[in-house]
């Protein structure tokens, strides 16, 4: 005999199922509300704890500002009196700059000011001077790496100082110069109502940031929850993080292929959820616009879950406990009251169909002993066995002759019909419309096969009659309504794109003969360029090594002058020494002179005393005319002498003083040629910064040269594919011409 075990056991399944849906349900409610308490708790502490990271930081640049502000008042204390006069400008590193003073002490170049504040550690000081629309620096203590001065340079529009000063207002900010952290004040200098330059001081605070980020480093949200910090200035650059270290993680994806991190890039404040390795992570976010940083701190929630996953186990084995002391219970109640009489019922109806099924010729009535719901069931069915049993085998010949109808109608003849009468009202009006059902459905059978073939010899106009057809043979004639409707937009669609793009590509083929003819001259002209631009890079580097060889030349006429001049030194003292030796000569013709003279008296004397003796002093007298002639010829010798010494003392006297300007020379010389290496220098490194930015821009010539030529493939490529795009759309045209559908005159 069948038992009723599958039934019980679907009924206890069914009860166990819904206890255990109850149990599970309950257990998993609750740990899903204590979890989204937990969640929520954390959430909460993550927001108080990232505003108070940005309270922490709103402190620390307020006492920056502070001390940039302290420190500017010790710097502006040194100007009194400012004043700029454009009437006069002064060259600072190749820049016309106007005039501008403190107290009438020139500010331009002067580095006393800036440098003498620059002693006080970590600080950097710059005057501007307002030029046209922008400012330039015309002093300051701020180097390069290389250690020379920004002078010369413009604060530029772009500086987010610049509308600040234009309205006139102090502005402070962060900077970041030659690798180094500066707390920035930008003060406008106004004389007379006029803006006219600007006081600038920097306060280097490169140390205390690494230490406050060291700091916020070692922040810790449980055990693997760290802080982070993003640019909101240039999205994704890494200011801080554990794990990311120096990198644009802007497009950075989790498990899921979910961009996170421009995601939260939408909003300046709120939080999110990701997946990173399999752990569910949060993020709490926040904007810190003073500047430009996007907090973030990042928790795995598992990691505070722990005590929840425990509970949720230890729920789970007491609710599958109660339910295995609930299902033996049922499993009891349920064969004593249920499967007993339900296998008598089995019993007496499997009887029943076996005589239905023509397996028994005779029908058992079931033995009823119970008054409950199964009873009553045995007693209505012992009844209708009864009843059943007369009716079976007038109806077995008119059902015989059904089957053979539906058979026909299972083949797909639709034409026979059922001709036995009976008397049972039933089949005689199931046999009604079961003829009526076949002359129906032949006819709208027919009915879509005349519209499906017009429709496979291109006609769609026409559509299938719907009045009076329900159900199944309604929905196929709409379907085939809808699939002459769906072709038929598809056919107006088609030709409105093949129309529509016919037109587009014959656009695209014009211009893209434009654009290839267009990439075809820009590579000629880039190479023309390009050659011209290889043939100036030559040109200024060997400019370049002529003032090079000009600075060295420079350099030896230095050295030629100077030893110039210090000949021309010596012989100024060689002169003034000859002068001295021509004035001691001088003095010693004039002791001969003198003697001469007295000589030449004494002969006078002689001459009278021998002409005074007679005979005997005419020898004498003879003696006494030489020694006259000899005195006289001294005399003359010593006249035709000083004669000498006199010129030589006037020539003397003249090639000093051509001695002396000469030495001026030399030394006005010497100034100018260290002016011209000056300048020389100047030429040599203006030169060389040419020559490096000439190079650059061969190179980037060089560069878009071959851009362009791959441009210019691109394009005839292109023209290919506008040529086989166009005589696809002309081929999808001429497709929907010899096909006959609504609104194609229209399209």
């Amino acid at each position: 005999m069948f038992k009723m075990d599958s039934l019980v056991k679907k009924i206890n399944v069914t009860l166990i199922s819904l206890l255990c849906i109850g149990f599970i349900g309950l257990t998993t409610l609750s740990i899903s509300y204590s979890q989204s308490i937990i969640k929520d708790q954390v959430h909460t502490q993550l927001e108080k704890r990232i505003f108070s990271i940005k309270n922490t930081l709103e402190v620390y640049d307020d006492s920056l500002k502070g001390i940039a502000n302290k420190l500017f008042e010790v710097f502006e204390s040194q100007f009194s009196n400012i004043e700029i006069d454009y009437s006069k400008t002064i060259l600072v590193n190749n820049v016309q700059t106007p005039l501008i003073t403190n107290n009438g002490e020139q500010l331009n170049l002067n580095f006393d000011f800036v440098d003498n504040y620059t002693k006080i550690k970590g600080s950097t000081a710059t005057v501007f001077a307002k030029q046209g629309d922008d400012f330039v620096r015309v002093t300051t203590s701020l180097k390069r790496g290389d250690g020379t001065r920004t002078l010369g340079t413009f604060l530029g529009k772009k500086s987010p100082a610049y509308k600040h000063i234009m309205n006139k207002e102090r502005y402070f900010g962060t900077a970041k110069l030659f690798g180094n952290d500066y707390m920035a004040v930008y003060n406008p200098i106004i004389k007379d109502g006029e803006l006219i330059g600007i006081l600038y001081v920097g306060y280097n605070y490169t140390k205390s940031m690494n230490k406050l980020l060291e700091t916020l480093k070692q922040i810790k949200i449980g055990t693997k929850g760290y802080l982070s910090i993003l640019s909101t200035k240039t999205k994704g650059d890494v200011i801080l993080d554990p794990i990311h270290s120096k990198e644009n993680i802007y497009k950075l994806q989790d498990d899921n292929g979910f961009n996170f991190i421009e995601t939260l890039y939408k909003n300046n404040y709120g939080s999110l959820n990701y997946t990173n390795k399999n752990n569910l992570k949060h993020i709490v976010y926040l904007d810190y616009k003073e500047r430009k940083w996007k907090l973030l701190l990042t928790s795995e929630i598992d990691e505070f879950l722990v005590e929840s996953y425990i509970m949720r186990n230890i729920l789970y084995a007491i609710s599958i406990s109660i339910l295995l002391v609930i299902s033996l219970a049922i499993f009891l109640v349920t064969k004593r009251l249920i499967i007993s009489p339900l296998n008598k019922l089995q019993s007496g109806l499997i009887d029943f169909f076996a005589y239905i099924n023509k397996e028994k010729d005779k029908i058992e009535i079931m033995e009823v002993k119970s008054d409950d719901e199964i009873g009553i069931m045995s007693h209505l069915i012992n009844h209708n066995i009864k009843k059943t049993q007369k009716t079976i085998e007038l109806d077995n010949q008119l059902i015989q002759e059904s089957i053979a109808v539906l058979a026909e109608f299972e083949q797909g003849n639709l034409s026979q019909r059922v001709m036995t009468k009976s008397d049972n009202p039933i089949l005689q009006e199931l046999t009604k419309l079961l003829n009526q059902m076949g002359e129906k459905i032949e006819i709208n059978i027919n009915n879509v096969l005349t519209v499906l073939d017009q429709y496979t010899k291109n006609n769609y106009l026409n559509t299938v009659d719907t009045q009076g057809i329900k159900a199944h043979q309604l929905k196929l004639c709409i379907g085939v309504n809808s699939l002459r409707d769906s072709i038929t937009n598809i056919l107006i669609e088609n030709r409105k794109l093949g129309i529509t793009l016919d037109k587009s590509s014959d656009i695209l083929l014009n211009n893209v003969d434009t654009l290839n003819q267009n990439s075809t001259e820009a590579a000629s002209s880039l190479e023309q360029t390009a050659a011209a631009l290889e043939e100036i890079t030559t040109n200024i580097s060997n400019n370049t090594h002529n003032i090079s060889k000009m600075a060295a030349f420079a350099e030896e006429v230095t050295t030629s002058v100077n030893q110039g001049q210090n000949l021309a030194t010596k012989t100024t003292t060689a002169m003034d020494e000859i002068n001295q030796e021509v004035t001691a000569i001088n003095e010693a013709i004039t002791v001969i002179d003198q003697i001469a003279f007295q000589t030449n008296i004494l002969s006078l004397n002689a001459a009278v005393e021998a002409a005074t003796a007679g005979e005997a002093g005419k020898g004498f007298a003879v003696v006494a005319q030489e020694v006259r002639n000899l005195a006289s010829r001294s005399a003359e010798a010593a006249n035709e002498i000083k004669n000498l010494v006199e010129k030589a003392t006037t020539r003397a006297n003249y090639g000093k003083s051509i001695a002396d300007e000469m030495t001026n020379g030399y030394t006005t010389l010497n100034k100018n040629i260290f002016n011209t290496i000056e300048l020389i220098n100047d030429v040599e490194n203006s030169s060389k910064e040419q020559l490096e930015g000439i190079q650059q821009i061969n190179s980037a010539v060089n560069a878009l040269d071959q851009k362009t030529q791959n441009n210019a493939q691109i394009a005839h490529k292109a023209k290919q594919v506008a040529i086989e795009t166009d005589l696809l759309a002309k081929e999808a045209v001429a497709n929907t011409e010899d096909k006959e559908f609504e609104n194609k005159i229209e399209v």
